[in-house]
């Protein structure tokens, strides 16, 4: 008898656990559409988002991070500062396009009468160019090439067809400006390899190790990497302020690639204390 009970009870836990596998879950959520439990496909994504039907507990809001909206467009990029490094980053879908991911400079630095902002709404400082504005020295370096003046007239290079001018030395708020020319008087193309800018001695006595100092631009404006025949280009650099000791000059060496025409010229001292000031409100 007690066998019989045992079995009977048994049989019924079985067909009340199979019925309620297949029945409908009651929400109050006032909707009518209600989301079914399958046993083939477990666990499903429901109507209702719940991806383990309730089984999965809830965040609360204090643990979770907020999203930050940023506003993109296919005309600028948009500047992300981090206070530190960056260990992780998730590009979402695989569908998202790189594109609106590109980090550069024109959100910061644009043109007020463009975009209908004025010209400090988003000032920045770089720690290279020291207290001045980056948008300034691009304005000064655009400045300076489109007057296209030849201030200094004694020095440069000229070989093989190909002259290499320094057409002036302009100086502001501790930064150096040096606008440079190539000129191709021949027919063949000249293809620039690089540029070096050294301070070195002006005498090297025998078995003397040779003391280099490089210096790096900091900017460039239309550095040109290849000039073709009976052409001209022209190009504006930026550095840091520096002076040279009387027993060293500065040497600027242009070399060709995959070629001999290689220019060079001297830049003494006195040259670059007489660099030309630079009036902010005649930079247009």
């Amino acid at each position: 008898m007690r066998k019989t009970i045992i079995m009977l009870a048994l049989s019924m836990g079985i067909v009340s656990a199979n019925a309620q596998e297949n029945v409908t879950v009651e929400q109050n959520n006032g909707s009518n559409e209600q989301p079914t439990l399958t046993k083939e496909v477990y666990p499903q994504k429901e109507a209702d988002g719940d991806l383990y039907h309730g089984l999965s507990r809830k965040l609360a809001f204090d643990r979770m991070i907020p999203p930050h909206g940023l506003e993109v467009t296919y005309d600028k990029t948009v500047h992300v500062i981090f206070p530190a490094e960056v260990r992780y980053v998730d590009l979402g879908s695989p569908d998202a396009e790189p594109l609106l991911l590109n980090v550069e400079m024109c959100d910061f630095i644009h043109d007020g009468s463009t975009v209908n902002r004025p010209n400090n709404a988003q000032e920045i400082y770089l720690k290279e160019l020291g207290s001045e504005s980056p948008m300034l020295v691009r304005l000064i370096m655009k400045s300076i090439h489109k007057q296209n003046k030849r201030e200094v007239k004694h020095i440069g290079c000229k070989r093989f067809g190909i002259q290499y001018l320094l057409k002036g030395i302009y100086t502001h708020n501790g930064l150096l400006y040096f606008h440079t020319e190539i000129k191709n008087q021949s027919n063949v193309p000249f293809d620039v390899d690089y540029i070096t800018w050294k301070i070195v001695d002006k005498k090297v006595a025998k078995r003397t190790a040779v003391q280099e100092q490089i210096i790096l631009p900091l900017r460039a404006q239309n550095y040109a990497t290849l000039v073709p025949g009976k052409k001209s280009e022209r190009t504006v650099f930026t550095m840091s302020k520096f002076t040279i000791p009387d027993d060293k000059c500065l040497v600027v060496e242009l070399n060709e690639k995959n070629g001999g025409r290689h220019q060079s010229f001297v830049i003494e001292n006195e040259d670059l204390v007489r660099a030309n000031t630079i009036n902010e409100l005649q930079v247009r």
